[in-house]
């Protein structure tokens, strides 16, 4: 009779992603992983594979997980579905601390094929949300929402340059800017 397993995969991709975050791609490794949950290299390799097999899978169950949360939300059509749109990339960018490290991280790993996939295929369910939310604009809504996620992306950045405490308010007070100078029609309450 086999013995039972004394760590769930999910305990195993849980190491692999605070590695990855601490280490970097550069720093991650089989050996890493099956430390951090104490089992051998060879245990972890044999349920998962190659560190790219790990790797992999990672990157989808987060891929899942940011699908799951956006999903999760009721956003509506118009102004205020982008404004909730800003707020939940403000709540997910989290400190100024975390951003800088994530930014650094990202800088480092972007020769790495699974992590700048996983950064497109986010990228791409924004988009379709964005679309989804997007009201007619003098502009065709493709070319709106590259507008938008451009907004964002500069916002992000300004942010981190700013004195202000936190992203999700700052996100959220540069849409509303951004919606009235696309003249999409917006509540006095904002």
């Amino acid at each position: 009779m086999a013995r039972p397993l004394s760590v769930t995969d999910s305990q195993i991709l849980d190491a692999t992603n605070a590695a990855l975050v601490e280490l970097g791609t550069h720093g991650l490794s089989i050996s890493e992983v099956a430390r951090r949950v104490g089992l051998s290299r060879a245990a972890i390799s044999q349920r998962f594979g190659t560190l790219d097999d790990l790797k992999r899978l990672l990157m989808k169950r987060l891929l899942r997980e940011f699908e799951e949360r956006l999903a999760a939300v009721r956003i509506e059509t118009g102004a205020p579905g982008l404004i909730r749109i800003a707020e939940l990339v403000g709540n997910m960018i989290g400190a100024r601390e975390q951003f800088s490290n994530f930014m650094f991280r990202y800088s480092i790993n972007i020769n790495d094929p699974i992590l700048i996939g996983l950064e497109e295929q986010r990228g791409e369910i924004l988009r379709a949300l964005i679309a989804k939310t997007m009201p007619p604009t003098a502009i065709e809504t493709t070319a709106a929402v590259d507008a938008f996620m451009a907004h964002l992306t500069g916002s992000i950045m300004n942010w981190q340059a700013s004195r202000h405490p936190e992203a999700t308010a700052f996100l959220k007070e540069r849409t509303v800017n951004w919606i009235r100078l696309a003249g999409i029609p917006l509540e006095d309450s904002y």
